[in-house]
């Protein structure tokens, strides 16, 4: 059971995943990227990052449904990569 995960949405921003999934990457936990609607070459950087890092997980999203939509995606697929949903409302809004 994993303890923590990164859930980015991304939309229209692929150029900039590289150097954030490399940082992150030094933490050992899942990244997961939810690809939130994005074109073709948007989504070729998210592929890129994935073939990258053994630890990114892409979640696909047909159309654009916002930020919170996205990170509501993401955070299912936390939860099957086995992060307690626990530790998920605490990242997501606890302090």
């Amino acid at each position: 059971m994993n303890s923590f995960a990164f859930v980015i949405p991304v939309y229209m921003h692929g150029t900039t995943l590289a150097p954030i999934v490399e940082e992150l990457a030094r933490f050992q936990y899942p990244i997961i990227l939810v690809d939130d609607g994005n074109p073709p070459e948007v989504c070729a950087y998210l592929e890129q990052a994935q073939q990258a890092c053994p630890l990114v997980h892409i979640v696909t999203r047909a159309k654009n449904g916002g930020k919170g939509a996205a990170v509501i995606s993401g955070m299912f697929k936390a939860e099957e990569l086995g992060v307690s949903p626990e530790a998920l409302a605490t990242a997501t809004y606890g302090r």
